[in-house]
């Protein structure tokens, strides 16, 4: 007889809602500070769009639409010593070059950012969306900048792709229509959008049940 593989779910790394409160409350009470305001803002886009932090860290201020309220994402990092190769003008996948619809509290947040980064001046050249003084961000700096933060607040260490997960949570337990979060996370496939978040959905479990009895009671 064939042997049977074991199957096992590979945890994934997210904020429930105590501990995404929790961390951003945190956020709000740092000290008044340009870095401080730069991750403050970074780990709330991160938060609101869902983006791979690698998108995140490519954009510039061109690829935010602030009358249309979206930002478009065809760009990510890559590890490389030549510092004018490091940002790749093409995406992880065909499907993850997208434009992202973006909330109002994240447009203000921006514009307060953009105004902050100039010195409230206006600037004519391109700059990257999250840096300062035309500083490069790298993943590794800022992964261990994000861990302290993560200490700091005493909250889990879900790392910079904890931010997706607990993105496509939430939605999912808002009842958005998967087919929405799957173009929204830029995933090649609709299945890897099921497969990966549907079992984070643990709060309507219970409103499934409650549901079915219902339709019984309709009867």
């Amino acid at each position: 007889p064939p042997k049977l593989k074991n199957r096992t779910t590979k945890k994934i790394k997210y904020f429930d809602n105590d501990e995404l409160k929790k961390f951003l409350s945190y956020l709000d009470n740092l000290d008044d500070t340009m870095d401080n305001q730069l991750h403050a803002t970074m780990y709330r886009f991160l938060l609101a769009t869902g983006l791979r932090v690698g998108e995140c860290l490519a954009l510039s201020w061109s690829d935010i639409d602030f009358n249309n309220e979206t930002v478009s994402v065809y760009k990510t990092i890559v590890q490389t010593a030549n510092k004018t190769e490091r940002i790749q003008s093409s995406a992880k996948t065909k499907e993850s070059n997208r434009v992202v619809s973006l909330d109002r509290e994240t447009i203000t947040l921006l514009k307060l950012w953009k105004e902050r980064q100039n010195n409230k001046t206006i600037s004519l050249k391109d700059k990257l969306v999250f840096s300062v003084s035309e500083k490069f961000c790298t993943y590794v700096k800022e992964l261990y900048t994000l861990q302290n933060h993560f200490k700091n607040a005493n909250v889990s260490n879900i790392g910079f792709h904890g931010f997706r997960h607990t993105h496509a949570s939430l939605l999912m337990n808002a009842d958005v229509n998967p087919k929405e979060i799957q173009l929204r996370l830029g995933h090649a496939d609709y299945s890897i959008t099921m497969n990966t978040y549907s079992h984070l959905a643990k709060d309507k479990k219970k409103d499934t049940a409650e549901k079915f009895s219902n339709i019984l009671k309709a009867l």
